[in-house]
Formats: structure tokens, sequence, C-alpha cells
């Protein structure tokens, strides 16, 4: 290969100089066309992330970070996937020239359908700001433990409301999620390929002992205090985060699960124990046949702790 292109900058400019359609200008050097629809669409990528960022380093995280600063920003879906196209563009002819890895990245799947909302993701301290204000300005210890649980798990609501005291093993550190009700019966079954481990963090722990304290183990740990509704929980939290000042749109209550995988990617989790964590489907087909281990994932929560300063570490 005579030279191998390393960074965003470099591939960008290579494919404007190269790419038939890309290379349409007037006679004032300026670009027309669809050459100028890819020229404004693509500069999003090198703002954000620099001309010297490297290729290798652009995967989901990337498309999903361009995606949430333009939603930001007031950009319609239309012109959120005008960016991705032009990045898929100028990555897939860079490769099929053999200029640069082929992105293993799932372009069609990360492009928004025309009215789709764009979930946002709290930053810790932002979690900490719904969890104080829970508690001390709305009284909502139930609200404000569910939170801490929703963000150090990534648990979706419907398992957060299923979650019972039998599915927390304090001796293992650990919770195990995955429980699916067989609608004949009325009773809750679990197979292999449904069961999620997560470890518990430092933030959460004393949270379930108060709660699991005395309690039989078919009791639920959450769903009691909304009713069993979800409806009940997003309004309380809805009073909280518009309290808290997070109006947008994007900001609901499975944002705390999207925030618990960015957090877990910026930290260094290896994807593949962040997608076991978080139960995804699609986890043996993407990442092939390994499996993260149980003192891995407990490793990850860690990293996670100590990070977070209004968490004091446990012996």
């Amino acid at each position: 290969m005579a030279s191998y292109l390393r960074t965003l900058g470099q591939a960008v400019k290579f494919t404007f100089e190269n790419h038939i359609p890309w290379t349409q200008r007037d006679e004032h050097g300026k670009y027309i066309k669809g050459a100028a629809s890819a020229y404004y669409a693509i500069q999003p990528w090198l703002e954000i992330f620099g001309r010297s960022h490297l290729i290798t380093n652009v995967g989901i995280a990337e498309v999903e970070k361009v995606k949430t600063t333009l939603y930001k920003r007031g950009k319609s879906n239309r012109t959120i996937n005008l960016a991705i196209q032009a990045m898929q563009t100028c990555l897939t002819y860079c490769a099929k020239l053999k200029k640069i890895a082929h992105p293993d990245i799932d372009w069609k799947g990360a492009k928004l359908k025309k009215d789709a909302l764009i979930r946002l993701h709290y930053e810790p301290e932002q979690v900490h700001q719904l969890v104080t204000t829970a508690r001390e300005v709305f009284r909502d210890d139930p609200l404000a433990d569910i939170i801490i649980c929703a963000f150090t798990t990534g648990l979706r609501q419907g398992e957060l409301l299923k979650l019972r005291v039998r599915d927390v093993n304090f001796l293992d550190n650990g919770i195990v999620s995955g429980a699916r009700q067989d609608r004949k019966h009325k009773t809750d079954r679990r197979k292999a390929s449904d069961v999620v481990y997560i470890p518990i963090s430092a933030w959460l722990l004393p949270v379930l002992q108060e709660r699991c304290r005395d309690m039989p183990g078919t009791a639920f740990i959450f769903a009691e205090d909304f009713n069993c509704d979800r409806h009940n929980l997003y309004r309380r939290f809805d009073q909280v985060k518009n309290f808290c000042g997070f109006i947008e749109e994007g900001y609901t209550f499975h944002s705390l699960r999207h925030s618990f995988g960015t957090y877990q990617f910026r930290i260094g989790t290896p994807p593949r124990e962040t997608m076991e964590m978080m139960g995804h489907a699609n986890i043996a087909t993407t990442l092939g046949y390994s499996h993260s281990t149980d003192e891995q994932r407990q490793n990850s929560i860690k990293k996670m702790d100590a990070s977070l300063p209004w968490v004091s570490e446990r012996d």
C-alpha cells in the first residue's frame, strides 16, 4: 500500500480530491451541487473532533456524539443524517481504495428516522444533581434511589420495576436481571440467554441494603413505590429533571440507561463488557463467541466508583 490515511483531515481531503461526485467546482474553485452539500455536511465532524483525529478512533460513539451535538444545535433529523451519510461516503470510499481499514460501523442503524427522538445523556454530575434534588427538594427518596440504580446498572425502567430482592446477591456483589414473565401462566421464568449479571456500585450498595433489609425474596425493590406504574415513575422523574433545567425533549428517564453506556465507554470499559451488562440482544453476533468474566465487570464498576467524588470506597 503506497500511502495509508491516518486522520479524518487526510481522509476528507483525499475524498474531495478524488471522489468524482465530490470534486465538482465552479470557475472560482468553490464546490457546487453534490460536492457543496457534502462539504457542508462533513464540517461538523471536523469541528467536533478536529482534522488530526485518528480514523481508527471513529466508531459508533463518535457517530452518537455528532448526532447529539447537532441535535442540541437545533438541527433537523435530515441535516443530522446528511452529516452521517457524508462521513459514511468518505470512509467507505477510502476503504474501497485501500487507504484505510474498512470502518466497523452500522451506518444504516446509526441514521435517524424522519421523526425519531435523539435521547441525550446526563453527565455524572447531572445525575448527582437529579438525586440530590429528588431527596432534598421533592422529598422523594424512592425516586432518588431508582435514579441511582438506573445510572449505575443501565437497567431499563421495566427491568427496574420488575427487580426483586432475590435478584440481588450481596455475597457476590451483583444483581442478576433478566426475569421474563410467562404470560400464559403469569409466572417468572429465566433463560440463560436472558440473564444479565451487573456488579453493584458503591453508590448503589447502601440503597439496596436498606431496601432489601428484612424483605422476602419475592418482594419488589422499587415497583410498589411507583404503584407498579411506569407512568407514575415518568411523571415524578419529569418534575425533578425539569426543575434541574433538563427541559430539552431528548432528556428522559431512559437517558439514564444511555448515560450508563456512554460513561462506561468513556472510562475505558471494553465494549463487550458494556454490551453484556446492558443486555443488548446482538452481543453474540457483534462480538463473537468470547465473553467477559464477572471479575472484569466488577473492575469496570470499581472504575466508575473511583471517578465519582461523592462515592466513598467500600471495604
